[in-house]
């Protein structure tokens, strides 16, 4: 009895050796179970399935890295989209104000150019009207 206890105990302590230099579903961010020992068919799909499976975590690495850049690009531009549309909005405001006090402006240079040749008018009727008396 004391032949397989050796054993066992020997066998034990070569997984542990063995184990402890393994990395552990802890410090791995995905357990993978060991692959089969001989190499036949099964194990070389499974390592082409790794090989896969590694592919497919970098490309999910980086496509989640680039969507969250473009998360960060994309609150930049909503930021500038908005403060542009607030410049607009500003600048037609004054553009509108700007204009309206233009109109007005020419209103009433209009208004006090026809008053001024209406002034005109009855003076030179006037020192029409004068001239004539002092001929006669």
């Amino acid at each position: 009895m004391s032949v397989p206890d050796q054993s066992f105990a020997s066998a034990t302590q070569n997984n542990q050796s063995t184990s402890s230099n393994m990395p552990t579903a802890a410090s791995t961010p995905f357990a993978m179970p060991a692959p089969p020992t001989p190499l036949t068919q099964q194990s070389v799909q499974y390592q082409e399935l790794l090989s896969t499976i590694s592919e497919l975590q970098l490309d999910l690495q980086r496509t989640v890295g680039l969507a969250s850049k473009l998360k960060h690009e994309n609150a930049g531009v909503r930021k500038n989209y908005e403060e542009i549309k607030s410049a607009l909005v500003r600048t037609r405001q004054r553009y509108s104000d700007t204009r309206t006090a233009l109109l007005e402006q020419m209103e009433a240079s209009a208004q006090k150019e026809s008053s001024i040749e209406s002034a005109i008018t009855k003076w030179k009727s006037q020192l029409d009207g004068r001239t004539k008396e002092l001929e006669a």
